[in-house]
């Protein structure tokens, strides 16, 4: 997704971060994250093993089943106990991704054979490997969560560093849209010392539309992360949701 605003006869494009990201990326975690956030402190009270299918067809069949209708008990069968620790804390992204995620299942989805016990599930058009594989147990077949936990978190960590850059590109345009003009009204043309404005000033890369009646540098950014859920307030900042938050006074 692309924006465009017109700000003193420059246009600023932000290429936002949900819809530039590879799908093999974005996909690293989503499932588990998304739904499976309530049930953590379930999951692992209970420590109920992840179920057993007679066949790999049928442990895809409930997964398949689980995704698209959001069925957060179904999902912790599948995956049992070590669920707790591929929570993604990012509710709005995971519940966001989940959407594509159950889209691509319906798309294509194939059983690949590594070994006689071991099956990978490759989703989506592109042939996405999903992350947790099917291995033969005793009775039948089951997803070993165990054994894609690292896989799953090196993507999220991979993709969130991914999102610090695309963030710090954002900024270098926002500030150099907003050094175009005199904000101060001292006849000089300088950079913002500030992400958000003082109450009432122009000072940062962002302020509310109705403090002059113009666009902020950051405007468009914080506008598009509000239309995608985030509205998460502290102290006067803007903090996504489960995230730490780390003040920083320039960029």
């Amino acid at each position: 997704m692309v924006v465009v605003v017109a700000v003193a006869g420059v246009e600023l494009q932000l290429r936002f971060l949900m819809h530039s990201k590879p799908f093999s990326v974005r996909l690293g975690s989503l499932l588990i994250g998304a739904l499976l956030l309530p049930l953590l402190g379930v999951a692992r009270g209970a420590e109920v093993p992840a179920k057993v299918f007679a066949t790999p067809e049928q442990a895809v069949a409930a997964l398949n089943e689980a995704a698209s209708t959001t069925n957060r008990a179904a999902l912790a069968l599948l995956f049992g106990p070590e669920v707790g620790a591929l929570v993604n804390p990012d509710e709005v992204q995971g519940a966001a991704e989940l959407v594509e995620f159950a889209a691509a299942f319906r798309e294509a989805h194939q059983l690949v054979r590594e070994t006689d016990d071991r099956i990978v599930v490759e989703i989506g058009a592109g042939g996405w490997p999903f992350p947790i594989p099917l291995m033969k147990v005793s009775g039948g077949w089951q997803f070993d969560t165990a054994a894609g936990l690292e896989e799953l978190l090196n993507r999220r960590v991979g993709r969130n560093e991914l999102d610090v850059l695309r963030v710090l590109r954002a900024c270098v345009l926002a500030q150099r849209d907003y050094a175009s003009a005199d904000r101060d009204g001292d006849e000089v043309r300088e950079f913002a010392q500030r992400l958000a404005s003082s109450p009432g000033k122009t000072d940062g890369l962002y302020w509310h539309w109705s403090v002059n009646g113009e666009i902020s540098p950051l405007g468009p950014l914080v506008a598009y992360a509000q239309s995608e859920g985030y509205r998460g307030e502290t102290r006067g900042r803007w903090r996504r949701p489960g995230r730490f938050t780390v003040t920083i006074s320039s960029c």
